[in-house]
């Protein structure tokens, strides 16, 4: 009887060793997926974006509000376009700038989390910009007062000219 019983198996420390490190790896990984996908607040992003000075970038985006007011002068540019263009080149210039995200956010996002002049001057551009266009209707500032383009483009370009 005593023939029939063997020693229990004994396996090698590997094989524990290799079974705690594939748990660990796999929590890992789960743990990286958690950390790199969540929303970063856009309040944490504080550092220009585009590797250019502030100097470049200013010099840069009053430039192209110089351009918009020069084709609206010349007949060139529709005052709704043009308020559009304002409004981009306004919010790319602060993106570029301080990394806040206003080329993509709506004015009352940007009043809640930015509150300041950046939202005061988007919101002077919204009635024309988001104005319904009519042939050869002047457009309005939502006041019922005419479209002052170049007023809006001295408004654009002391917001760009003046960030700090």
């Amino acid at each position: 009887m005593a023939d029939d019983l063997y020693d229990p198996w004994h396996y090698g420390a590997l094989w524990p060793v290799l079974g705690a490190l594939l748990v660990v790896a796999v929590l890992g990984w789960f743990g990286y997926l958690f950390w790199s996908t969540r929303a970063v607040p856009a309040t944490a992003q504080s550092a220009p974006m585009h590797g250019r000075s502030l100097a470049e970038l200013k010099q840069a985006h009053l430039a192209e509000l110089h351009a918009v007011g020069v084709e609206h002068a010349a007949g060139r540019l529709p005052e709704r376009d043009a308020y559009q263009r304002l409004s981009a080149i306004v919010r790319t210039f602060a993106f570029a700038a301080s990394g806040v995200p206003a080329h993509t956010m709506s004015l009352a996002d940007l009043k809640r989390h930015h509150p300041g002049v950046l939202p005061a001057a988007i919101e002077q551009l919204y009635p024309v910009e988001f104005s319904a266009p009519e042939a050869g209707v002047d457009a309005t500032d939502g006041r019922g007062g005419a479209a002052d383009v170049p007023g809006a483009v001295a408004l654009a370009a002391g917001l760009v000219g003046g960030w700090r």
